[in-house]
Order: C-alpha cells, then sequence, then structure tokens
C-alpha cells in the first residue's frame, strides 16, 4: 500500500515540477539522488552481503535499462505530451502485459484469478475516472505511446528481476540498478543542465523535487522490490494499477 500511495503522487507532482524544469532534467534528479540515497542505505543495511558476481552484474545492467532508464525516460517524456488521465489509464496495461511477458518467459502461470483480474482492473480504472472525462485523441498520441512502451518495459523488468530478488536483499539489488541507470539518464539531461545552472530554483520546486526523489521514486522502486520478492509480477501491477488510477 505505501509503494501505490507513493506511485500515486507522480503524474500530479511530475506535471507540476516540468513547469519549472524539462522532463529529462526531472528523471536525473530522481535517478541521481536515487542512486546516493539507495546505496548509502545498501551500504547501511546491507553491509554483509557479499559482491555481485560478473554475471549478477550483467544481469542488474538489463535490469536497469528496463526498470530504471527506460521507465523513467519514458515515463517522464509520455507525461510531458500527454494528460495524467491518459497516463492513468495506460498504466493499466501494465498488468496485462506481465502476464503476457511471463507466460511467453515461461515464469508466470495464466491462472484463472489473474486471467479475471486483468479486466476486472482495467473497468475499475475506468469508472473511477470516469469515461466521460477521457479523450484519446490523436493530439496525445505521441505521449501516449511512450507510455505503453514504458508500461512494456517495466512488466519485462518485473518478470525479470524476480530470479535476482530471490537470491539478493532487494534494497542492494535497487542500488546497483540505480547506480546504473543514473549516468545513462544524467546524459540524456546534459543539454538542458547549464539552462537550470543558470536560472536556479524556486524553492517550492525544491521541495516538489525533495518529494519526486523521496516519496514517488526511490521509496516505491524499494519497497516494490520487496513486494516483487514474495508475489506474481502480474498481482504486483494490479494493485499498483489501481493506485496510480487515484
Amino acid at each position: 500500500m505505501f509503494v501505490q500511495i507513493f506511485f500515486a503522487t507522480f503524474p500530479v507532482f511530475g506535471k507540476l515540477a516540468m513547469r519549472e524544469v524539462s522532463p529529462f532534467v526531472l528523471a536525473s534528479f530522481r535517478a541521481v539522488f536515487g542512486a546516493l540515497f539507495l546505496s548509502m542505505a545498501a551500504r547501511w543495511l546491507s553491509r554483509d552481503e557479499e559482491p555481485f558476481s560478473g554475471k549478477e552484474r550483467l544481469t542488474l545492467l538489463v535490469l536497469s535499462i528496463l526498470g530504471v532508464v527506460s521507465n523513467q525516460l519514458l515515463f517522464i517524456s509520455g507525461l510531458a505530451r500527454t494528460s495524467a488521465i491518459h497516463a492513468a489509464l495506460l498504466i493499466a496495461t501494465i498488468p496485462v502485459f506481465t502476464v503476457v511477458v511471463g507466460v511467453v518467459s515461461g515464469r508466470e502461470r495464466p491462472g484463472l484469478r489473474r486471467i479475471l483480474g486483468v479486466p476486472i482492473a482495467l473497468s475499475g480504472i475506468v469508472f473511477l475516472l470516469g469515461v466521460g472525462r477521457t479523450h484519446l485523441g490523436a493530439g496525445n498520441l505521441t505521449g501516449d505511446l511512450l507510455i505503453a512502451a514504458n508500461c512494456l518495459c517495466y512488466s519485462a523488468y518485473l518478470v525479470a528481476a524476480r530470479g535476482i530478488l530471490s537470491r539478493r536483499s532487494a534494497i542492494s539489488v535497487i542500488a546497483a540498478m540505480f547506480r546504473y541507470g543514473a549516468l545513462p539518464i544524467l546524459l540524456f539531461a546534459l543539454p538542458d543542465l547549464p539552462a537550470v545552472t543558470a536560472f536556479g530554483y524556486r524553492d517550492r520546486v525544491d521541495r516538489r523535487r525533495r518529494h519526486l526523489c523521496d516519496g514517488s521514486g526511490v521509496f516505491p522502486e524499494r519497497l516494490g522490490a520487496r513486494a516483487n520478492r514474495r508475489v506474481h509480477g502480474g498481482n504486483l501491477r494490479l494493485h499498483s494499477t489501481a493506485s496510480r488510477g487515484c
């Protein structure tokens, strides 16, 4: 529940923050500060854990591309080009993608409860948002497609991460993923960073940035990883879908 509460705040606060900074700059703040915070937390909470092997590091790199780099860049770019309502509706496709990826990869079994749960979750989101307020027009098509691609990447991450999360602590895995993902995201933000340095920040933007780093980026990733160790990917995203639509 804590994961979903934090995640549900992102579309609103993300839209507000992007009035002041570009989408990639916002994503770089989340990634860089998230990597620093999580690395310190991992050193304190998992100090006795053995270093990752070469094979595990390669796995973490792939997971970072799916769960951090693609997730952050695609979603924030899509959110900048579409409405929060569109984003909430498209996030509801994650359980569908997760079931498909899990079944195709042989890591998930499409049980009857999960198959029935997907349309129920989708119909619940549509009901909560109100069909009359959802206008899928061509003007938002690019943003919609970016968020849909983000959903597919994140679903693949949820399925692929279960193996290493069953052997390693969640905080160590997520910290490593953010360390690997921070540099690529920062490179995307480099063209926009000089403008940020030149004009500085307002107090309210600093508050939004801290919220996005601490509330809707870092904590949900850590808590979500712990949950992912205990439940199937499809079930995890069904709960996330409901909260992001709130």
